[in-house]
Parts: C-alpha cells; structure tokens; sequence
C-alpha cells in the first residue's frame, strides 16, 4: 500500500512558484510536470490555472501511485492521470506548451539536467516554455537560507558536496 506524501518544501514555495507561471505561461495548452512527487504543485497550479491541462508525471511509483489517488479525490477535470516519466529515458511521444520543473536538478546528477534539456526539446511546441525552479547559487552563494539549510542536510546525508 502506497500512502500519500507530503513536502514542507513544497508548501512553502507552491505560491512563489504559481506568480511566476500566471506570467509566463501560455493563456491554454498543455503543461508537463517532471517529477510531480507529492502532487502539491500540480494540483495547486491546475485550481489556480484552470485553462491548462496538467500532465503530471513521476517516475517513482511509491509517489505515483498515491498522486494518482488525490488527482482522482481532487476531482479536477485539467489533471491528467500521472505517467510514468524518468529523464534519462524515452519520453513519451507528446508536445506540450510548457514543461515545468521544481526542486529536483539541485539533487540530481548532471545526466539528469541534460536528460531534462533534451527531453524538453523533443517534446516542447515551438516557443513553447521550460520552467525550471529550484536552488541556485548567484555569485557563488545561495540565494536563500533554506537552501544553505537544505544543501549542507543533504551533503551530510549522501557524503557529496552540493
């Protein structure tokens, strides 16, 4: 049995995150979520954007299978069910106005941002959008407390430098 997850992280960033794709988000079409994990983003964006059609997808089924149950109990018509989706795979044969993804490159191997880029040239519609959130650093530094919080958590977890 799979039970549904949460991210604090997730909570706290879901609004910054939304004022920035009501401005650069087409008015319709179809979004592409890599690595949706919790479903808080998603589901967030679909009640606010409701003129999108969300696509979902996680590649880790202990998430997929519980963001496919609370896509169902959210009853929102936009949200697709969540596909199976590794960017160091084949993705699927689609075009979408827009790929999005949150809190994940800062915690992946490069392979993993270069699966992303070229996974979403494939499938992004000509002036389509890439939409990438996440911890980044500006003139060497992080650009928020919890990232620095969060980076050296998960140095000393994995033995890496982030």
């Amino acid at each position: 049995m799979f039970e549904a997850k949460f991210s604090p992280a997730a909570e706290r960033n879901k609004d910054v995150i939304l004022s920035v794709l009501r401005d650069v988000l087409p008015r319709s079409g179809d979004v592409l979520e890599i690595a949706s994990g919790t479903g808080q983003h998603i589901l967030h964006f679909a009640k606010a954007l409701p003129n999108l059609r969300w696509l979902p997808s996680e590649p880790d089924e202990s998430y997929r299978v519980p963001l496919h149950n609370i896509i169902e109990q959210a009853g929102l018509s936009n949200v697709a069910v969540p596909t199976d989706l590794d960017v160091l795979e084949a993705w699927p044969d689609i075009t979408v106005n827009a790929v999005i993804v949150a809190n994940l490159l800062h915690i992946s191997p490069f392979a993993t941002v270069q699966g992303l880029l070229a996974g979403a040239a494939r499938v992004l519609l000509p002036g389509g959008i890439l939409h990438i959130y996440g911890p980044f650093k500006a003139a060497g530094e992080f650009t928020s407390p919890s990232t620095v919080s969060y980076t050296h958590l998960r140095a000393h977890e994995t033995g890496r430098n982030l």
